[in-house]
């Protein structure tokens, strides 16, 4: 929701509060409210020209009804609130306009601002007291904030001094500063501040136990830079936490788990305002999106998943590092003959490309490997995305809301009257993204989508299954990559393994090739946080459909049928690929056994 747009809905709350108190009767208001449906004019603007309420009328009707009283001296806090977002202010219609040294005053222009004072409250440390004040008074207070902060950007940063803690910027607007917290994380040594309480060494280490802001933006930027994907605050009945997830393995983070167990309810409020959520509500599922620019200058986008829980909120920030728009086919870990394979299918004029795999797999960068090569001005790209994870110059990306109505279905009939040549599809959820998806790879286009399934082999049956003719499936497909994420052995620490659990000894007697060969495994050092990997690798299988894979299809051929049909062309199973690479010791057969499906072509 834009600015404008913000201000028209708090201008359509204040009018129907002038209706539901009686400052306006209910035949002024649907006469106006007419009028408005053709004019698109706003009703609470039209309602003060006719004189039929004023401001001032309407703050002591909201004084009385309400027991707070109407401000009677207002201006801009300086300072100002410091990472307050000015959309934040706007969209829940408030404004700090005072501070005694013992409470902060909060302007409030409509009453379901109030609403959002018990979570200033907790985040701030302090009491929060409101009163009423003119919408004109709001924004003018606002713009005032606005110019103020664009009028004084920081000072550079001087040499030999730490620098400030990084400044997120959820709203690409001004941000406010907050009275009675510290500025910034200060540590002595010019590293980045910690919030270890079990470390000996303390004397560098300034303690900003009460530090929210600072501490949500330390995480994030922990987050960023030792490459973690997911971070997860977490509320539990016997307290709180914050699990990192790096390498595809959740891992708990000692050194904030005090901090966050004590400040729990504050930084999840702290974390919603950066993400512009609603802070006050706590009984629905809300999603949002951040963006932030670490110390080293990296931008960076973290898509926020907020859920209530029995026992309190809890959020998972999936990291979106930019850097993964600019991934190359190159750098997808595709075989020589996988890469050939898979490049053709993509530079076709037409058909349907699928990548297939859980959820974490990596499909998502896949296609965005697909993307960038074929991305040149004189190609017409569409895609629906649900998220967008990273955004693309020169290509026109769709959100899908399925809220409104906006499916993938909707979205596809939609680009087909844009006239597009390459079409990417999030996801085929459904029967009716399947057929449409498919028409559209047999009339000029070529389609780029995700589905979940566990082999290559096992799509074909899964589009049969959603209710697809044989026939078409077997006619729009082109390509199927099936994939995984791997953990790869530290190259620091790993060394032979000694190969003598039950488990291992079974793989190793199933594959007759694996035996005699030395296996590596990272044993834990500092360079791998004690975990023996470091960094992930996708392993692939891509089956090509071929005129006698096309026929088999037709012919109802089973999944093993049509295995043995491909294997005999060259395709090989995932668990075969990922063999190559524990043979090279490049993943262990730990790695191996817990990633990697032992199956034949989809059974």
């Amino acid at each position: 929701m834009g600015n404008e747009e913000i201000v028209l809905h708090l201008k359509d709350e204040l009018a129907h509060v002038c209706l539901d108190l009686g400052i306006v009767d209910a035949v002024d208001f649907d006469r106006i409210a007419l009028h408005v449906k053709n004019t698109g004019d706003s009703i609470y603007d039209l309602i003060q020209k006719d004189g039929l309420v004023s401001e001032q009328k309407l703050l002591m009707a909201l004084e009385k009804k309400y027991g707070i009283l109407v401000a009677s001296t207002a201006k801009p806090m300086k300072p100002y609130i410091k990472n307050f977002p000015y959309a934040f202010c706007l969209k829940n219609g408030l404004v700090p306009i005072g501070d005694d040294g013992i409470s902060i005053d909060i302007g409030v222009c409509a009453p379901s601002g109030l609403n959002s004072l018990k979570n200033l409250n907790l985040l701030t440390g302090r009491k929060v007291s409101a009163k009423f004040i003119s919408l004109n008074l709001l924004m003018q207070m606002l713009d005032k904030s606005n110019d103020k902060a664009a009028s004084n950007p920081p000072p550079p940063a001087e040499e030999n001094k730490p620098s400030k803690a990084p400044k997120s910027d959820a709203t690409k607007l001004p941000q406010l500063q907050l009275p009675g917290i510290p500025e910034v994380a200060i540590s002595l040594d010019g590293k980045p501040p910690t919030y270890n309480r079990r470390k000996e060494d303390k004397k560098n280490v300034i303690n900003l136990s009460g530090d929210v802001i600072n501490a949500v933006e330390d995480i994030m930027t922990t987050a960023v830079d030792t490459g973690v994907s997911d971070i997860h605050f977490e509320i539990f009945k016997d307290g709180a936490g914050i699990r990192f997830r790096k390498n595809g393995t959740m891992v708990q983070i000692e050194e904030y788990v005090k901090f966050i167990n004590e400040n729990y309810n504050a930084v999840i409020a702290r974390i919603k305002i950066l993400a512009n959520l609603d802070i006050a509500e706590r009984r629905l599922p809300q999603d949002g999106k951040i963006s932030f620019k670490t110390k080293a200058g990296v931008e960076v986008d973290f898509r926020v998943s907020v859920l209530p829980t029995t026992v309190g909120e809890r959020v998972v920030i999936r990291v979106l590092n930019s850097s993964a728009v600019a991934i190359s086919i190159d750098s997808l870990g595709l075989s020589e003959s996988q890469k050939i394979i898979f490049t053709e299918a993509i530079s076709a004029p037409q058909g349907m490309v699928l990548v297939t795999g859980p959820t974490g797999s990596g499909k998502t960068t896949t296609l965005y490997g697909a993307i960038n090569y074929l991305n040149h001005p004189d190609v017409n790209i569409l895609t629906a995305e649900d998220p967008i994870e990273y955004s693309v110059s020169g290509i026109s990306q769709l959100q899908i809301r399925e809220d409104i109505g906006l499916t993938f279905a909707t979205a596809l009939r939609s680009f087909l009257r844009q006239d597009p040549e390459i079409i990417l599809v999030g996801e085929i959820r459904d029967a009716e993204t399947a057929d449409i998806a498919t028409k559209a790879a047999l009339t000029g286009h070529l389609v780029l989508s995700t589905l979940h399934t566990n082999s290559a082999i096992g799509a074909i049956y899964r589009l049969i299954n959603m209710g697809l003719p044989a026939y078409l499936v077997s006619s729009a497909l082109s390509l199927v990559v099936a994939q995984r994420l791997v953990r790869k052995n530290c190259t620091h620490c790993s060394s032979e393994a000694h190969v003598d659990d039950g488990v291992s000894e079974k793989i190793i007697e199933s594959i007759p090739s694996l035996k005699g060969v030395s296996f590596m495994q990272g044993t834990g050092c500092e360079h791998c946080s004690q975990t023996g990997y470091s960094g992930r690798r996708a392993v692939h299988e891509v089956l090509k459909v071929t005129p006698e894979i096309q026929k088999a299809i037709i012919d109802n051929k089973s999944e093993s049928d049509l295995y043995e049909i491909a294997k005999k062309q060259g395709f090989e199973l995932i668990s075969e690929v990922a063999l190559n690479h524990v043979r090279s010791g490049e993943i262990s057969l730990e790695e191996y056994h817990r990633a990697i499906p032992q199956i034949t072509g989809g059974i």
